[in-house]
């Protein structure tokens, strides 16, 4: 899971970064998801797991996220190549 979510947060950062949005706050941030989520035209579902994700992230918690490991492969593949396309 904790993979899945650094594929994302990653291509988060760089989206953010290039649109002169990357916060120099601690990461991982809800603002920099949002961000990208904006960019990358992530629909209601991807959103809610990705702020779902970046909750759990940064809440440091022993626990799994509520969020089916599949769906979370899922946003990590869509988001990657999203972003690959946003910098074509």
């Amino acid at each position: 899971m904790l993979c899945a979510f650094e594929s994302v947060y990653l291509c988060c950062c760089e989206v953010s970064e290039a649109s002169g949005f990357l916060e120099t706050a601690e990461h991982p941030s809800s603002s920099v998801a949002n961000v990208t989520a904006t960019m990358l035209e992530l629909n209601n579902e991807e959103r809610l797991t990705l702020r779902e994700l970046t909750r759990w992230a940064s809440s440091y918690s022993p626990f799994m996220p509520l969020v089916d490991i599949e769906h979370a492969c899922v946003l990590a593949r869509d988001v990657v190549l999203r972003t690959i396309q946003h910098f074509a």
